[in-house]
């Protein structure tokens, strides 16, 4: 009650901050988890300006926070940007900056030293050149997606350049020369209008390639394939996701176990997590039903970038291609007496089961008959 939360509604927490609803003064108020005090910085005010007259229920995936009200019934959606721009001033030493006015407090965003906003009050500038900035470019820098440019240029920031600058789908302009970076260049940022990475020293991250093969593109039902995927500059460590046609099971794989993970029942994501590996293969059981069946799957690189697989996707489970492929010595389509017997020996060899074996069979008596049937001997299904 003495921060003015007379009446506290919905809650919301990210383990650090806790958000609370108060429908009377229609307003998100904002607490420290670890000292109970308000964090003015990280609430949401004038809600009534957006129609949300009577806030109630709240929710938060760390960037936009959505905010239930129960006159109209619709849920509204606010970004607090500040928290963004809190975690630069943090991680690159904000109180040692040239300039430093505003930041941190309670005062709009756009009155922060080097802030820009739009008409929406959304972050589309930020200007911190030659500030004496020193630590790291954060990521959450990448949740400023109205952001249109970014000159960070002429100080003592280290490290590399966060992945998640390649979001900023609205960036025009990207300064970052003079601060000793290291790395590369995240791919989704090399088409940035406006750069300077000529003057960084580094170059563009290589794209990560991964492509698929099969040990056999004709399987049987039930039976066991065995899948290649070969991998290229995705960095130190990287990832491949396999997602398996339906009714495909993951059986082993070369990688050790602790480094593949397995998602999903009907259709199964299996993800190998890649430690200079340029290759590896698994094996996947075949479905009962005879049909066609498409692999697709994703390599992601160390910065996160994913790219398809490429290579073979497409499968056939069939019994009767693959008992021809198999013992078809010919090529002629059909299974004749010779090719029965070597069948036959396959079996006793624990080569085919025997419903395998019965299949062949049916197909030899299928089979148009021998040239010397022409003699009077002709192939008789029996009874």
């Amino acid at each position: 009650k003495a921060a003015g939360n007379w009446a506290p509604a919905g809650i919301w927490s990210d383990g650090m901050t806790m958000w609370v609803v108060d429908p009377v003064i229609g307003k998100v108020y904002a607490y420290d988890m670890a000292t109970t005090a308000r964090v003015p910085s990280r609430e949401f005010d004038a809600l009534d300006t957006a129609g949300n007259r009577i806030p109630r229920g709240i929710w938060s995936n760390g960037t936009t926070t959505w905010v239930s009200d129960s006159e109209d019934a619709k849920i509204y959606a606010y970004h607090n940007e500040g928290d963004a721009l809190t975690a630069l001033y943090d991680a690159a030493g904000g109180p040692n900056w040239t300039e430093s006015a505003n930041w941190s407090t309670d005062a709009p965003v756009g009155e922060w030293h080097g802030v820009t906003t739009d008409a929406d009050g959304r972050v589309s500038g930020l200007d911190l050149q030659d500030n004496a900035l020193s630590g790291r470019i954060p990521a959450e820098l990448g949740s400023l997606t109205n952001l249109e440019q970014l000159r960070l240029n002429g100080n003592q920031l280290t490290g590399e350049i966060p992945n998640s600058l390649g979001l900023l789908e609205n960036l025009e302009v990207l300064h970052l020369a003079g601060n000793p970076l290291t790395g590369c260049v995240p791919t989704a940022l090399k088409d940035v209008a406006d750069n300077d990475f000529d003057q960084l020293g580094l170059a563009v991250c290589p794209t990560a390639t991964a492509d698929r093969s099969f040990s056999a593109t004709i399987v049987p039902p039930g039976g066991q394939l065995t899948v290649t995927v070969t991998a290229a500059d995705y960095g130190d460590d990287g990832q491949v996701t396999e997602t398996l046609p339906p009714g495909f099971v993951y059986v082993s794989g070369s990688l050790p176990d602790d480094r593949v993970t397995v998602a999903g029942r009907a259709v199964q994501k299996v993800t190998f997590a890649l430690a200079g590996e340029t290759s590896f293969t698994y094996t996947a059981t075949a479905p009962a039903r005879e049909a066609s069946y498409t692999f697709s799957g994703a390599v992601q690189d160390s910065q996160g970038n994913g790219h398809p697989v490429g290579g073979g996707d497409m499968v056939s489970v069939s019994l009767k291609d693959w008992l021809l492929i198999r013992f078809d010595a010919d090529g002629n389509g059909s299974i004749e007496i010779g090719e029965l017997f070597t069948a036959l020996d396959d079996y006793y060899a624990g080569g085919i089961n025997v419903s395998q074996l019965f299949a062949l069979i049916d197909l030899y008596f299928e089979g148009s008959a021998p040239a010397s049937a022409a003699s009077g001997q002709t192939r008789t299904s029996p009874s």
